[in-house]
This record gives structure tokens, C-alpha cells and sequence, in this order.
């Protein structure tokens, strides 16, 4: 039934039948991830938190129930309430591994960068004795971050023996990463591939490569790697995304266009495709409104379940389109003047301006000015006028 309702883009009747079902059998794990990974979805995470506060209280030793908890207070910013979850989490045998972990990923979100990498090091071996491949990543990013990457690499090279060898590439590909940020550009475009020579219809290293050369703003080379990959037989979808921003990165809003407009025809029904050519064709000057409405339109009819980051496409799409009184339709359900993310602020405020409420919108606006998100300088002359 949920299913339905989502295919209908009815995801409040969704949560009602997967409430109703819960109730029937209040110990799934599942049904709460659904739950809460609908409201999380539409940007509702007080919703998604109150989800799992409520689950716990009927479950108490749920280590599923106590992870979405904490993993919901990072992503809040909800310090206290992460650490008062890692305590009832460490109290529960089974959670040991998880709250090491999830204090990692606590301690990183606050910025505590020493302190993550120091915890995300413990994680490294798993109780077999094999390199676990997702910590080592993290303990390496956490490490650069701390101003550590040297400690990191020879920590890592301490473990080369414990690398299945199916893992070779991933962990050649992590000891890049470090090398890379220690100014040892040719050993880390060693590993790179070598990592590609083991698994050459891997998307990774292709992917890791391109976006270390289009930080260093060789772009040229960044594009000529992606291709590359795309030659050896990667997956092309992945490939192709990253060389849509890349694209965009640099200015050059045609070819990012051209780029997701092959990825559809790769993937119809890809919907990240198709919201990132809505948003790139929406900020077009001068606006194509046939192009705009055709990729609105896509979007709409491709994507049965809406996200919020979508339903803002959609909203903007429209507010270009001069459909105002639609676009404030999709945004104002969704509670986007109490957002966190400046842009979609931006886009409500705009929408609230066109429609004749000058005051407020500028109101709206002018609480973003102090970050930084695309259509910045817009919104800065919205508020001025």
C-alpha cells in the first residue's frame, strides 16, 4: 500500500500505511527505515527523529532504531542528543563496532577531525582480521582533514597484508588519496593505475582521478580520464554525471546540458539526470522555455516519489516558467522558509516577491546572504530592489 501511495507521489498517506503497519508489528527495524527515510526525503528530519525517539520507547535494545537516532542528531547538529545515544548504544554488546563508528562520524561532523580519525583507525581491521575498506576510506579522509594524512598512509601500508585481493584496487586507490595530498603526485598516479589495471571496468578510479584533476583545475585531463573510463567499459552513468559537473563547474552550462541529456537516453529514468538538466536548463540565460518545460515535464512523470531537493527543481522550474502561484504550491507544503539550505530560502523568497509579497520574500532572502549557494548574486539584487 505504501508502495501505491508513493507511486501516486502521496508520501503523508505512505507514512500513514507504514505507521498503521507498524503498529501491527512494532519490532520491525525495517518499516521505522522506511518511515524515516521518507520524512528524511522531504527534509523533515524532526519528523524522522520523532519516528525513532517513538520506536525506541517500545524498543529500547534496538540497535537499528538506536543508529537512526544518532545518525538523525549528526545530521541535525543535535550534539547532545547524539552522545546521549551513543552512551544507551555502548551499553548494548551487540552496538560496540556501530558506536565506535558512529562516534567517529559524531566527532567528524563537530569538526574534531584528530579525535574521528584516531576512532575511524579502530575500525581499519574487522574482527576477521581483513582490511575493511569503507573505514580505511574514512580514516584516511578524517586524517587529511586533521593535518595527518603522513601518519595515516604508513598506518596503512602497516596493513597491506591484511588486503583480500579482491580489495587491492579499493585500497590502492585510498593510499592515492593520501599520497596525492602529501605532494607525492607520481606515486599517487601510480596506484591510480595500477588500480585500473586490476579493475579496469571499475568506475572508481576513473571517478577518484577526474576529481583530483578537476580540483587542481586541469579540467582537460579531468574529462580525458572519464572518457577513458567510459573507453575501458565502466559504467557510463557515473562516469557521465561527474562529467556533467565538471561541466557546469567550469561555466560550460551547453555541454553539461548535452552531457545529462546522453545520460537520460543511457537511463530515461534516471532521476538524478533528470533533476540536474531541470536545474541546469532553470539557470540558463537566456531561458529556452521549451527545453525547461519538456525537462520539468520529465521530471514530473519520470519520479515517482519526489524529494525535497526534486519538488525544489520542480518549484523553480515553474517560478521560470512564470507559473508563480504552482511554484509556491510545491514549496510552501514543504516548509522551506524553516530551512536549513540557504537555496531553497532563496527560491521561496523569489517566488514570494513575484506574487506581490515584497516584503516578506526579501525578508527570506536576506537571511541567506551569509552563505554561499548558486544563484547567490541573484538573490543579493532580489533583496536589494
Amino acid at each position: 500500500m505504501a508502495d501505491a501511495y508513493l507511486q501516486n507521489n502521496q508520501p503523508g498517506e505512505a507514512i500513514s500505511a507504514l505507521k498503521r503497519a507498524l503498529s501491527l508489528n512494532p519490532g520491525s527495524p525495517e518499516l521505522l527505515r522506511r518511515i524515516v527515510g521518507i520524512h528524511s526525503a522531504l527534509g523533515d528530519f524532526s519528523a524522522a527523529s520523532r519516528a525513532a525517539d517513538d520506536f525506541l520507547t517500545r524498543n529500547p535494545d534496538s540497535t537499528d532504531a538506536r543508529t537512526l537516532q544518532i545518525q538523525l542528531a549528526i545530521r541535525g547538529k543535535d550534539w547532545t542528543s547524539a552522545e546521549t545515544g551513543l552512551v544507551h548504544l555502548r551499553d548494548n554488546p551487540q552496538g560496540m563496532r556501530s558506536s565506535i563508528q558512529l562516534q567517529a562520524e559524531l566527532r567528524e561532523a563537530m569538526k574534531q577531525n584528530s579525535d574521528a580519525a584516531s576512532l575511524y583507525g579502530r575500525l581499519v581491521l574487522r574482527d576477521d582480521g581483513t582490511l575493511d575498506f569503507a573505514s580505511a576510506q574514512a580514516f584516511a579522509r578524517a586524517s587529511i582533514a586533521a593535518g595527518q594524512a603522513a601518519q595515516a598512509a604508513d598506518l596503512l601500508a602497516r596493513q597491506a597484508s591484511h588486503v583480500a585481493t579482491t580489495d587491492l584496487a579499493s585500497y590502492e586507490l585510498v593510499n592515492a588519496m593520501l599520497r596525492d595530498v602529501l605532494g607525492e603526485a607520481d606515486q599517487a598516479r601510480a596506484l591510480v593505475d595500477s588500480a585500473i589495471a586490476r579493475a579496469p571496468e571499475s568506475p572508481a578510479p576513473y571517478l577518484q582521478q577526474a576529481q583530483r584533476l578537476a580540483r587542481g583545475k586541469d579540467v582537460a585531463s579531468a574529462l580525458a580520464m572519464l572518457d577513458r573510463g567510459i573507453v575501458a567499459g565502466a559504467p557510463k552513468g557515473p562516469l557521465l554525471l561527474v562529467r556533467a559537473q565538471i561541466q557546469r563547474g567550469q561555466g560550460r552550462s551547453q555541454d553539461a546540458i548535452a552531457t545529462y541529456r546522453e545520460l537520460l537516453k543511457l537511463d530515461p529514468r534516471s532521476a538524478i539526470a533528470a533533476n540536474e538538466l531541470a536545474n541546469a536548463l532553470a539557470d540558463q540565460e537566456p531561458l529556452d522555455k521549451d527545453a525547461l518545460r519538456d525537462a520539468r515535464d520529465l521530471l514530473q512523470k519520470s519520479v515517482s516519489f519526489k524529494t525535497l531537493a526534486m519538488v525544489d527543481t520542480l518549484a523553480w522550474s515553474s517560478y521560470r516558467l512564470g507559473e508563480i502561484e504552482k511554484a509556491k504550491d510545491l514549496l510552501g507544503q514543504m516548509k522551506v522558509d524553516q530551512s536549513t539550505n540557504p537555496q531553497l530560502r532563496f527560491h521561496y523568497g523569489a517566488i514570494l516577491i513575484a506574487l506581490g509579497e515584497g516584503m516578506k520574500g526579501q525578508g527570506l532572502i536576506r537571511t541567506t546572504l551569509n552563505e554561499s549557494y548558486p544563484g547567490r548574486e541573484e538573490a543579493e539584487r532580489m533583496a536589494r530592489e
